[in-house]
């Protein structure tokens, strides 16, 4: 039985013969079938070469097992079945029956068709089913090939068949070699090509013929090309040796040293060129195809999915008189419902199908129904709240924000005081002054109370933070007269091992284009004192309302044991003085620092970046890496810190443009990722023509 060999990264094409190449026209080699399994003997004088040969062919059948039969009685009568399953009787067709089915299908079809039974297989790996495949591949646009090292099924195979020709593991693999004629998988191409073809032992007329996809060629070409050259070589001295035993018989006289010819390797040599030749051609005449092919089977499958939209749209409104009949307003026909695959199937809508789906709509409109409620109440709830926002203004107005302690909150959080609250909790649309006036020395305590807690909610944090895990926040005291104002006062609030992250969601922004076009510049997670975190959320998140009345969420910040243990590394390697004033200018000051364990290629990175980097991989991520400590080392350019020469390279071209911490760097100056929000002004301002870029 004659099996196709598909076009696997072990049936290698420089195994193939120049004598031996082909068309794709010419038929496939038939291979009688096997009466049943080779016997022990058989298996054990059967050589290496058959042994490989049935393993790749059975690689291709569909896995049986072998069930030990029954042992009848012989009383026992045998009653033939009279049962016909659908595949054997379509098994029982006439060829050219059979053949005119098989006319009308494609590549993928005949592919699936030929592993549905063994006889099937037969039939269509046969010689007279080799048309069959030819018209099916020239009706998708792929041309002949004039070097016919395939056959049409490998040909078929090598296009339709998208899995690995390596591993047999890898589910898509979109694109196939055209020039090596396989299909492989990144790991697999990584360990089954080589771009060594001159050395390691290898023939030196090697590379001239090993078909190649430069600079690369599969390993087992190489190995093959290489032994049959060396074996015609020899083959060729050995001839010329017996040549040169006979003249020398003959005649007595001494002829003059010359190399031996070798007839066998040149004349192989050259029919291999030519053979790549053709291999090439085919390989630059199968890409444009390739690219035809995928073109007009995206264009199939816009028209398809077009098709499946607008017969989805037209069950979607017979679906919807259906619930409108049974007392379903169109206000309920909101979000899932035009995404749902019931309501939006490619399928005429019946009436058995209907009250099959029926519960299921129902159940949908209920749910959709009661989002929708929620909905209303809470836009009715956020229409109370802005009533408030101008006495919220007012109250912060002549509240005196002069330090960290006496920040006002922000609306989300004022918002949730106990005593304002009541204001927008309670229906009414109307903004009641007078209760507010009268409650308005309450609302101040509140607003105390807020404040007091939140600078002891900080020290707490930082304390547990900077410990490494000794120190539980629970475990502190949450009195603040526990906490003298003199001792953390705002200078203790300064130092470097007191620096805090912002917590608020999508306080990180991903630099992307918007759907209108408006590119978004890159926003790293905020990082600093307390002094300037809440200056930061009061001017890049005042209108918030994503928060509750947890104490975690009111704070808006967190030290994370990764930030603690990276300003660690920092303060060790430049050697600031925690306790020393202006820690964070000297740290701006050094600017960069050698990332010398870092997983990436570039080390040098901006320490504002560097953080950002730690942050988002250790608390940004759903699945938390386990974390390392950064060993980091000062980042110095001609010997001087980066601030430094920064400084002395504005200054020498005329610029007094402040970039201390940011991302922007001369050319070669290091790697990361913008720092600030205000990337726009440093790259495309005045300083765009001093030759610096955004990393």
């Amino acid at each position: 039985m004659a099996r196709p060999k598909r076009a696997d990264a072990k049936n290698s094409y420089a195994e193939t013969d120049v004598d031996m190449a082909s068309d794709s026209d010419s038929p496939a080699p038939v291979i009688k079938p096997k009466a049943g399994a080779p016997s022990k003997k058989a298996r054990v004088e059967e050589s290496a070469s058959d042994a490989d040969s049935r393993a790749e062919e059975d690689a291709f059948e569909p896995t049986t097992t072998t069930k030990k039969k029954a042992t009848k009685s012989k009383s026992a009568k045998s009653k033939p079945s009279t049962k016909v399953g659908k595949l054997q009787a379509f098994q029982a067709v006439p060829f050219d029956v059979f053949a005119e089915i098989c006319q009308h299908l494609n590549s993928k079809d005949l592919i699936n068709l030929s592993l549905s039974s063994k006889n099937i297989r037969a039939n269509l790996v046969g010689q007279a089913a080799v048309p069959l495949w030819r018209n099916a591949r020239r009706s998708v646009g792929l041309p002949d090939l004039e070097a016919g090292v395939m056959t049409e099924v490998q040909y078929a195979y090598l296009f339709v068949v998208m899995k690995c020709q390596g591993c047999r593991r890898s589910a898509q693999v979109p694109q196939c070699d055209v020039f090596l004629l396989t299909r492989l998988c990144k790991d697999c191409r990584k360990n089954m090509w080589t771009s060594n073809l001159r050395s390691g032992g290898l023939h030196p007329l090697t590379h001239v013929c090993v078909p190649t996809t430069l600079p690369y060629a599969t390993k087992t070409d190489v190995e093959f090309i290489s032994k049959k050259l060396h074996d015609l070589e020899s083959q060729d001295k050995e001839i010329a040796k017996a040549l040169a035993s006979k003249s020398k018989s003959k005649s007595k006289s001494k002829a003059p040293e010359a190399s031996p010819p070798t007839p066998l390797l040149d004349a192989y040599v050259e029919a291999r060129k030519l053979l790549l030749v053709k291999m090439k051609a085919d390989g630059e005449t199968l890409s444009k195809a390739a690219g035809n092919l995928q073109l007009n089977q995206y264009l199939d499958r816009r028209v398809k999915a077009s098709e499946d939209q607008q017969a989805g749209r037209i069950r979607r409104r017979a679906i919807e008189e259906k619930a409108t009949a049974l007392g379903w307003s169109r206000q309920d026909f909101t979000g899932p419902w035009y995404t749902s695959a019931i309501i939006n199937k490619n399928e005429p809508l019946t009436d058995a199908v209907w009250e099959k789906i029926k519960k299921s709509v129902i159940k949908m409109l209920e749910s959709q129904k009661a989002e929708r409620i929620q909905r209303d109440h809470d836009l009715v709830v956020q229409g109370r709240q802005n009533l408030l926002r101008n006495a919220f203004r007012e109250l912060q107005g002549d509240h005196p924000s002069t330090d960290y302690a006496s920040t006002f909150p922000l609306f989300a959080d004022f918002l949730h005081l106990p005593h304002v609250k009541t204001h927008w909790e309670d229906e009414g649309d109307k903004f009641d002054a007078e209760r507010w006036k009268a409650e308005l020395d309450l609302i101040k305590n509140d607003v105390a109370e807020l404040l007091e807690w939140r600078r002891v909610h900080a020290i707490k944090t930082v304390l547990a933070g900077n410990s490494g895990g000794k120190i539980v926040y629970d475990d502190l005291s949450d009195d603040a007269a526990d906490y003298d104002a003199k001792v953390y006062d705002k200078a203790w609030f300064e130092r470097l091992s007191s620096l805090l992250v912002c917590n608020i969601p999508n306080c990180r922004r991903k630099s992307c284009f918007t759907e209108w076009g408006q590119y978004i510049t890159f926003v790293p997670q905020f990082f600093g004192s307390l002094q300037s975190l809440l200056e930061h959320q009061q001017k890049s998140h005042p209108t918030t309302r994503k928060f509750t009345d947890d104490d975690d969420e009111l704070a808006h910040f967190v030290l994370p044991t990764c930030i603690a243990d990276t300003m660690k590394a920092f303060i060790s390697a430049s050697e600031i003085d925690v306790e020393k004033e202006g820690g964070l200018a000297e740290l701006d000051r050094i600017g960069h620092f050698q990332w010398t364990n870092s997983s990436k290629p570039n080390k040098d990175w901006p320490w504002r970046t560097l953080l950002d980097e730690v942050y988002r991989k250790t608390a940004l991520t759903s699945k938390p890496r386990p974390f390392t400590a950064p060993e980091v080392k000062v980042f110095k350019l001609g010997g001087m810190l980066y601030g430094d020469w920064l400084k002395q390279f504005r200054e020498k071209n005329g610029t007094t443009a402040d970039t201390s911490g940011s991302g922007l760097a001369p050319f070669g100056g290091g790697g990361g990722r913008m720092d600030f929000s205000e990337e726009e002004e440093y790259f495309f301002g005045s300083d765009s023509e001093l030759g610096y870029y955004n990393f």
